[in-house]
């Protein structure tokens, strides 16, 4: 079975520079939105509270998150897990400078807040499970994550250029920094 009539001729190394200006363009976008806008890291990198809750019916995300903003909780982020039913809120660290950050007392002060706040709208959402992420732990999980990106970069390097050559491992790690930049 053929699926050409004829067999394909594509001309990719003809197209080399308009590809690599692509490629320079969108590095460049793409750096440039990085410095301009920074990381969002979610609360697992920053400290904070995950919160689970069960509605009796199906939860409307958008309410959730509106309640919980009118009640002075900006920053959070609602999705459904499981079922619509059940629901996972995120949220940054209370901004209240009388309270010392990183205690799990004023997590859970403001846990309990949270849930009171969705209680005035939904009588019947119950509290299933609640996290206390501190800041510390989430700075630590941002060098350990930067740490191992780098140790992987260079054992790829290392492999491939043991493996192959030097120049193979060399185009591997700025390929995979490449993609990476391009994504972030």
């Amino acid at each position: 079975m053929r699926f050409f009539s004829q067999v394909p001729n594509f001309d990719f190394m003809g197209k080399r520079r308009i590809a690599m200006g692509a490629s320079i363009v969108a590095m460049l976008v793409s750096l440039g939105s990085l410095f301009i806008h920074g990381l969002s890291f979610g609360v697992d990198f920053t400290g904070g509270v995950i919160m689970e809750v069960a509605f009796s019916e199906s939860a409307d995300l958008g309410e959730v998150r509106r309640t919980l903003e009118e009640g002075g909780f900006g920053g959070v982020s609602a999705t459904t897990y499981g079922s619509t039913r059940n629901v996972l809120i995120r949220a940054m660290p209370s901004e209240n400078p009388n309270e010392a950050k990183g205690e799990n007392q004023n997590e859970a002060k403001q846990a309990q807040a949270m849930l009171d706040v969705l209680k005035v709208k939904h009588s019947d959402v119950q509290l299933r499970r609640v996290e206390f992420v501190g800041p510390q732990v989430g700075s630590d999980l941002r060098v350990q994550g930067v740490l191992a990106c780098v140790f992987a970069l260079i054992g790829i390097l290392i492999y491939v250029a043991v493996r192959f050559k030097w120049k193979f491992g060399v185009g591997a790690v700025a390929a995979t920094l490449h993609d990476v930049i391009i994504l972030v």
